[in-house]
């Protein structure tokens, strides 16, 4: 199981037992809108059924890239009902290298020396329905998550397949619904229109999990338009989902504009 698993899920059960023993709507209704930049940079391996784990940077030589994410949420003051906020983020890399040993991945065989085209789409979307548990100069929200991915792991080689007469190829689709507790705190710092915030999404059932967390600065203006800056780490773990295992960590720099009507 993911440490940081553990670790994240230790902070919530703190998080909700120092918090007030109510929920509630937001006082006002707001719409809030984002879009950013994710400078990521890739580690870790995958493999399909019983295969020898592929490394994503010895293997294929997969390192950093850019990402790109955008999200849309809704707050009400009705307290009975909850906040809704939908996020999408296209996360994938690909690359062309020479493989230093042989690796099979879903039945194929790819040989050293080989050279391979690979691609890694972890694109995926967030469905979160949530309370304000704290409104002030500290904001609180908690509730759930429903992270749907809509990616795939592919991989190409040079060497022709007698059987088809093409390329031999392999792909196993990503699409894998996961739930997960979500939470953001955020913290203003008085008269400057900054804020630190952290915001996460964490849960493991049955060895699949996800561990999600950005900790950011941001900064919004009187007339709602805003700006932030920060890391976020994500983590993929898959224990023979549909035949896939993967234990994937991306992180990097976040950067993004923020509108808050």
């Amino acid at each position: 199981m993911m440490k940081s698993s553990r670790i994240g899920a230790c902070l919530i059960v703190l998080v909700v037992s120092l918090s007030p023993g109510y929920v509630a709507a937001d006082t006002i209704f707001g719409i809030y809108a984002g879009a950013g930049a994710w400078f990521s940079e890739y580690n870790g391996d995958f493999s399909s059924d019983d295969a020898v784990d592929i490394n994503l940077g010895d293997d294929l030589s997969f390192d950093k890239d850019n990402a790109n994410s955008f999200y849309v949420a809704i707050e009400h003051p009705i307290p009975v009902l909850p906040n809704f906020r939908v996020q999408r983020t296209e996360v994938a890399i690909d690359e062309n290298s020479e493989l230093a040993s042989q690796i099979e991945f879903d039945g194929a065989e790819f040989s050293s020396t080989e050279e391979v085209t690979a691609k890694l789409d972890l694109t995926h979307t967030d469905l979160t329905l949530y309370y304000e548990v704290l409104d002030n100069w500290v904001s609180l929200d908690l509730g759930v998550t429903v992270r749907v991915f809509d990616g795939e792991v592919l991989l190409q080689g040079t060497t022709i397949d007698p059987d088809t007469s093409e390329p031999v190829f392999a792909r196993q689709e990503i699409d894998v619904p996961i739930p997960m507790l979500y939470g953001k705190a955020r913290f203003d710092l008085p008269f400057s229109g900054l804020a630190v915030e952290a915001e996460g999404n964490i849960l493991e059932v049955s060895g699949n999990g996800v561990a999600d967390a950005t900790l950011k600065l941001a900064y919004e203006a009187k007339f709602g338009i805003g700006a932030e800056i920060g890391y976020r780490v994500f983590q993929l773990t898959l224990d023979d989902q549909d035949d896939l295992n993967a234990e994937v960590t991306i992180d990097g720099i976040y950067i993004g504009l923020s509108l808050h009507i």
